[in-house]
């Protein structure tokens, strides 16, 4: 998108020059250009020049969407989120986040819940510290590497790579603080009808289907806990040793569903009972955020003392 920064000549030719290659613009285009832009100073016309501009730089990544798909749109997200402390916790510790993007390559949605680990100090801090990294990794480099065509084993590798600095950093900031951090991250990226996911600790991404087919069940776990007895994680991002995410990938197909959720939220619940609650049948014509809800209100009833954070995404056309 275009910057509210200040109108130059060079950049004005350079937008138009992006947006309509490989039509050239003359220098006499670039002197009329710059004639209309440039000279006008007046503040308010100058904010809708570029909002007209944003508006064909997103008219063009359209164009060039639909001409990659043949005239078929990519899927579409509906986004509902749950997040509360719970009962017993005076602070939510769980970090989460939803971002999505419209690219000259299709769509591109990021969704993560990260668990703040409850017994180690400072929780919130680990779970808010990794959000914002990751909030950085989407802008920084997933969408760049989508706009480059890089293969898919760059994409991963890159994220790896942002999971060594991070926790990098938190075991450097626990040690200079004398304190214990660490987090859960679970992230799901859909894009191109096809999902991708890394994954450390115990919070969960499901994915859930309209129909059963064949041998596969409605509602599948797609990622591993990494847990001992008595609850106790393996792996996590903090200040310990490094532990490469575990790395997924799949088709995601209309009128499926995904469920990123912290162990607050479904350790006390079947996953048949998820199932039923959020199947995408009735989420068409239900809020969404009501049947999170009343998830969680189940599993506050049967004891669940833990923070509660649930990011439910449905496909569609």
């Amino acid at each position: 998108m275009v910057s509210e920064g200040v109108l130059t000549l060079d950049n004005i030719y350079s937008f138009f020059y992006n947006i309509f290659s490989p039509i050239l613009l003359n220098d006499t285009l670039k002197f009329w250009i710059g004639c209309i832009l440039v000279k006008k100073r007046d503040k308010m016309y100058n904010l809708l020049i570029l909002s007209f501009l944003n508006s064909l730089q997103l008219i063009r990544c359209r164009f060039l969407e639909k001409r990659k798909t043949g005239g078929k749109r990519n899927l579409d997200y509906h986004v509902n989120i749950y997040w509360d402390k719970g009962k017993v916790r005076k602070i939510n510790q769980d970090s989460i986040i939803v971002l999505k993007a419209l690219t000259c390559r299709g769509r591109v949605f990021m969704a993560a819940v990260c668990d703040g680990m409850g017994g180690m100090d400072w929780g919130e801090g680990a779970s808010g510290y990794v959000v914002e990294e990751l909030v950085t990794w989407f802008y920084d480099d997933l969408i760049s590497a989508i706009g480059k065509k890089k293969p898919l084993w760059v994409i991963r590798r890159s994220l790896e790579r942002k999971v060594y600095q991070m926790q990098g950093r938190i075991k450097f900031y626990a040690q200079k603080h004398n304190v214990a951090m660490g987090t859960t991250m679970s992230v799901l990226v859909l894009w191109e009808k096809r999902y991708l996911l890394w994954h450390l600790g115990d919070s969960r991404i499901y994915q859930l289907r309209r129909k059963k087919i064949g041998k596969r069940t409605r509602i599948k776990q797609l990622t591993k806990d990494h847990v001992q007895e008595e609850n106790k994680l393996t792996r996590c991002v903090g200040s310990f040793g490094f532990f490469v995410p575990d790395f997924k990938m799949g088709i995601a197909h209309k009128r499926e569903a995904f469920l990123l959720c912290s162990d607050g939220f479904f350790r006390r619940l079947q996953e048949a009972e998820i199932w039923e609650v959020l199947q995408n049948s009735r989420m068409e014509t239900e809020n969404g955020d009501r049947r999170l809800k009343e998830l969680a209100e189940a599993a506050l009833r049967r004891g669940e003392k833990d923070n509660l954070s649930a990011v439910y995404i449905s496909t569609m056309k």
